[in-house]
């Protein structure tokens, strides 16, 4: 999806922007930034991901689950776990 909006972008400043050095500064600056929209968007995947998965760890411990058994069904590692379960 980022990438379809970069290459938006980029048209829209191919097509309108006529003056070359402008044209290019705006392509750096797009491209540059979409890189940032990239990383931001893993990150937010990501916490979204942990976040369930911290869920899940708690509700198993709260269901009688050991850690290892946690673990194992949530092919997590032993130091996330722990850490979920002692917030």
């Amino acid at each position: 999806m980022a990438q379809f909006a970069k290459g938006i972008m980029l048209m829209l400043c191919d097509k309108f922007v006529k003056d070359k050095t402008l044209n290019e500064k705006i392509t750096n600056l797009v491209g540059g930034n979409m890189k940032n929209v990239e990383k931001y968007a893993e990150r937010y995947a990501q916490d979204r991901v942990d976040e369930n998965n911290e869920q899940i760890i708690i509700n198993l411990k709260n269901n009688g689950f050991t850690i290892k058994e946690i673990i194992k069904l949530t092919k997590r590692s032993k130091n996330f776990v722990e850490k979920t379960l002692s917030k």
